[in-house]
């Protein structure tokens, strides 16, 4: 790993008190051991307040992560972007993942807001892409990004955003037996239910959980689903 600062004796000092440091004078910076022992000994050495840390690194590094988190205090504020979410309709779980994903977003890429550009987001999301990140997740964060930029930051210049290809992958379905065998062991009946409702009517946990009496329609065999995925309101056929 290598260290690039200004020459300042202090910091000589402190890099020297590193075990296996090297000074490179062809490149002029420092190398210390890619190891957790030595990145210990550089935390504990120099304040996180004054360490820039590169982009790809820090994706890698979760001790860095916690390092800079807790002593490092963030300027950014999620109030602007959860107002601009709120006020146009989106869920509370959306307004959360987006908030999350721009807050990690400007603290990995140790960036001002203005300086949000089309390099910084795609070596950001090519790196997530590297630690095995999923494609629905990298786009999560594009969309988030994509968002701030426009509703919040009010950005000068449009950036262009490269998603990665939606993932498909083979579902692991149950067979009659499997599924006879789960519905079958359950013995509380409130839970019961709940199972049969949700494998019958092809419910989300997040639906099935807010579904009221009223909901209910005995005689049409239906029943209504409000404020599902996007805030639609549904009308689904089941077995009741």
């Amino acid at each position: 790993m290598h260290i690039s600062i200004p020459y300042s004796p202090a910091h000589i000092e402190r890099i020297r008190r590193i075990t296996g440091r090297m000074w490179q004078a062809k490149e002029k910076v420092w190398f210390i051991p890619y190891t957790t022992s030595a990145i210990q000994e550089f935390m504990n050495q120099f304040n996180p307040n004054d360490v820039q840390i590169a982009p790809e690194l820090w994706v890698e590094s979760e001790d860095l992560q916690q390092w800079k988190a807790s002593k490092e205090s963030s300027a950014w504020s999620k109030e602007p972007l959860q107002q601009a979410l709120t006020l146009r309709g989106y869920s509370r779980k959306t307004i959360k993942a987006y908030c999350k994903q721009i807050e990690r977003f400007l603290s990995i890429c140790q960036i001002e807001s203005t300086a949000v550009t089309t390099s910084v987001v795609q070596t950001y999301c090519l790196n997530l892409l590297e630690r095995g990140i999923s494609h629905s997740s990298v786009n999560q964060t594009i969309s988030a990004i994509r968002f701030y930029c426009k509703h919040v930051l009010h950005h000068p210049t449009e950036i262009q955003y490269i998603r990665p290809k939606k993932q498909t992958k083979l579902p692991q379905v149950l067979s009659e037996k499997e599924v006879a065998q789960l519905l079958t062991s359950v013995t509380n009946l409130k839970h019961k239910t709940i199972l049969f409702l949700t494998y019958s009517s092809g419910l989300r946990v997040g639906e099935v959980v807010r579904l009221r009496c009223s909901d209910l329609d005995i005689e049409r065999q239906t029943l209504i689903v409000r404020q599902g995925k996007a805030r639609r309101i549904e009308e689904r056929s089941s077995p009741i």
